[in-house]
């Protein structure tokens, strides 16, 4: 036997770089089906978040109100009163003014967020109300809405906030 020999027979598969186009569509099917699942989740994750932000906003004259409460006996009627920016200053991305000011339909002043316009969500003139009311020394706040698009089955909404604004005060 000779060492310097070559073999008679010898197997060459060539190197397989590429994906067939079966795999290549299957790929991008299974693509396909995770956006369609995974858009229409993130998107209403990302609507919600801007609710979020919003709320941010009304929790400044939350405890302005409160805290003018607590030295003067009373809630006051207006942002100046409160000692916070105009309701025009008070603003963000989401949110057109937040407001305090007494409403003929409630006893107490109440806090009025307007939210910007967004034909998606929740409409052109979604607002949001929170009224105070005292139970045994403490403050407990009410949350009510009026014109959100779609009415009580608009799912932006916040869920601690589920009664839509009547003429006496924000349901408990």
């Amino acid at each position: 036997m000779n060492c310097n020999s070559t073999p008679i027979q010898s197997i060459h598969r060539p190197l397989q770089w590429g994906v067939s186009l079966i795999e290549l569509l299957i790929a991008v099917a299974i693509l396909g089906v995770i956006a369609y699942i995974a858009l229409p989740i993130y998107t209403n994750y990302y609507e919600r978040a801007k609710i979020t932000e919003a709320l941010s906003l009304v929790e400044i004259a939350k405890k302005a109100m409160e805290e003018y409460h607590g030295i003067h006996g009373e809630f006051p009627k207006t942002n100046s009163k409160a000692g916070i920016p105009h309701h025009d200053q008070i603003k963000g991305d989401y949110v057109r003014r937040v407001k305090i000011q007494r409403y003929r339909r409630w006893k107490e002043p109440a806090i009025r967020m307007n939210l910007v316009g967004n034909p998606d969500t929740w409409g052109d003139r979604a607002t949001l109300f929170w009224t105070p009311s005292l139970m045994g020394g403490s403050i407990v706040w009410t949350c009510c809405w009026e014109r959100f698009d779609g009415g009580d089955d608009n799912r932006f909404i916040p869920k601690f906030c589920p009664n839509k604004a009547n003429r006496r005060r924000c349901p408990p």
